[in-house]
């Protein structure tokens, strides 16, 4: 019986080992179909459609508006850059003119201090002329007036 065993065994083992050669035999064919289809589809011509002037023309026209769509805009980016740079020349120019401004009325402020300055020299060296003067009449005034009296007083 060890005999038949061993034969149902080795029939079996052979049955399976046929059935998973084969299987591998079908799918190694069908990635080599598969992979056939693909070569044959990326290197095949496209195919060919009608020609549609319709969609042509308004492909065409469609680019074309985009074009002047684009040139306005770059038309309207070189006008706004030529007055932003205008405007800035204008505000450097303006800018240049303060400072020539701010630097005049700083050498006038100077100019007009040292004449102050001159002045009050000229003020305190009159006050003291005047209180010398005065001094010097008051002076008189009290040597007139002793004079007066002591006149008065031989009389």
């Amino acid at each position: 019986m060890r005999d038949d065993e061993d034969e149902g065994y080795g029939r079996g083992l052979s049955f399976t080992t046929g059935y998973i050669f084969g299987q591998m035999a079908a799918e190694s064919s069908q990635h080599t179909m598969e992979l056939k289809e693909h070569l044959r589809q990326r290197i095949a011509r496209p195919e060919r459609t009608p020609y549609n002037a319709d969609a042509v023309d308004r492909a065409i026209a469609a680019w074309k508006a985009a074009v002047r769509e684009r040139d306005d805009d770059i038309a309207r980016l070189q006008q706004l850059n030529r007055e932003l740079k205008a405007g800035v020349a204008s505000a450097l120019a303006d800018a240049e003119a303060l400072k020539r401004q701010l630097s005049a009325a700083g050498e006038e402020n100077r100019t007009l201090r040292d004449q102050i300055a001159n002045h009050e020299h000229d003020i305190e060296l009159l006050q003291n002329t005047i209180t010398g003067v005065m001094d010097m009449h008051e002076a008189e005034l009290t040597e007139l007036t002793a004079e007066i009296a002591r006149l008065k007083g031989e009389s």
